[in-house]
């Protein structure tokens, strides 16, 4: 990557190349090589007049991977192409108004070739206006927000669905003295089917299940109200976030309790299927400063989040966390480092139809740093101390799949 940035003006652009080969844990045999080249550029502009700042970007995605039976064994390949462009402008403050207003285009050619296919050659045109604007009076303050969007997947056997969504969201701030805060907001979301939830037909090897799309899916509409609270000084900050997402005609992916027989292994079938659901949940965060001891500087910090998760029809969602909780100590001591930190997951007990509830599990990790020159430091982390077997209940490879065991990584990073 490479920018110029002036007094008043910037431009930059980057290029970033990713190749990858990795197994698919479905198959004992089966690997996929992967290839993505992205190319980006963005730029910005500060203006006299009503209109202040105009800020552009745009991206070029080329992706492709095939999913190799074994060896010199090429199956099914995936190839994704597309582009994206955005350009906002800030208006100048009207009062104790700013905000931002803008529009947002991109187009995706996705499709796979190959026994295996899961889907048909599709192409997604997507256009979005948005404004944004912010009421700041110092203690107290109010913020909104508009969005349109207009969205066409064209799939080569199914024909084109046009989907118009709307988003809209107000929200309202106040500070409480020098250290208290107070937010709310309230948001109408609205969201068009993917391609995949569309028109998806065959085997997902990455995930070990069988999908099957509905072309008749519409806009996933929901409610969402949030509550948040923060205490900040220089010793202890807190941060406690309750919430409430309520959903007409959610997309989720169901098990179906069906078998597809396949000659390389059977495979559950999935079905995209959308219905009213609802999401109740909090998520605290806390840190605080311990003072020193054995001549080093200590702090600690901790959080936690838990969501359920229901069918407005009655059953719970699949693959949702359970509560978790992390939390760790770290001290400071002529330029090292060192900190343990731990990580605990609840059983998973509600579940959704065909679907397995998950063991809870308590982890540790420790980690050192040392400082070896100037801008130069040396990591050394080890994780899961334990060794304990972690199975992550959001995962659909969880059976198949755990996470790993004891693990040690090393670690140089230079800043410059």
């Amino acid at each position: 990557g490479l920018s110029w940035v002036g007094d008043g003006a910037f431009l930059g652009g980057a290029v970033r190349r990713a190749e990858n080969r990795y197994g698919i844990v479905a198959e004992e045999e089966a690997f996929i090589d992967m290839a993505q080249t992205r190319y980006d550029i963005r730029g910005g502009l500060d203006l006299d007049g009503p209109i202040s700042t105009v800020k552009a970007s745009g991206s070029v995605v080329d992706y492709e991977h095939t999913e190799f039976e074994g060896p010199g064994e090429p199956g099914t390949r995936f190839t994704n192409e597309g582009w994206e462009a955005r350009i906002e402008a800030g208006h100048a403050p009207i009062g104790l108004l700013e905000g931002s207003f803008g529009l947002q285009a991109s187009k995706r050619d996705f499709a796979a070739i190959g026994d295996e296919a899961l889907i048909g050659p599709t192409t997604t045109k997507s256009n979005g206006l948005f404004v944004f604007e912010t009421w700041d009076a110092g203690q107290w303050g109010l913020e909104g927000g508009l969005r349109f969007d207009d969205v066409a997947i064209d799939n080569i056997d199914f024909g084109k669905r046009d989907y118009q969504a709307w988003n809209a969201s107000f929200g309202a701030h106040m500070h409480v003295g020098d250290h208290l805060f107070f937010g709310a907001s309230v948001a109408r979301t609205g969201r068009a089917p993917t391609d995949l939830e569309l028109f998806a037909n065959g085997p997902h090897p990455a995930t070990a299940q069988y999908e099957v799309g509905d072309d008749a899916l519409k806009v996933e509409k929901g409610i969402n109200t949030e509550f948040s609270a923060r205490w900040e000084d220089d010793a202890f900050n807190l941060s406690a976030t309750v919430y409430r997402f309520d959903f007409d005609n959610f997309v989720y992916l169901e098990d179906t309790g069906a078998i597809f027989a396949d000659p390389e292994g059977d495979l559950p079938i999935f079905q995209y299927v959308q219905a009213g659901a609802n999401f109740t949940g909090f998520e605290l965060q806390g840190d605080a400063q311990l003072g020193s001891a054995f001549g080093a500087d200590w702090k600690a910090d901790a959080s936690a989040d838990f969501v359920r998760a229901k069918l407005d029809a009655g059953g719970n969602l699949p693959l949702i966390p359970p509560l978790t909780v992390n939390a760790g100590i770290e001290g400071l001591f002529n330029g090292v480092t060192g900190r343990l930190e731990a990580q605990y997951a609840a059983d998973q007990d509600d579940v959704a139809a065909f679907e397995t509830p998950t063991d809870g599990y308590l982890t540790f990790d420790a980690r050192v740093g040392f400082d070896v020159a100037d801008g130069v430091r040396l990591m050394l982390e080890a994780r899961n101390l334990t060794d304990e077997e972690v199975r992550v209940h959001s995962s659909p490879l969880k059976e198949i799949a755990p996470l790993t065991g004891r693990n040690f990584r090393v670690a140089l990073r230079a800043e410059f």
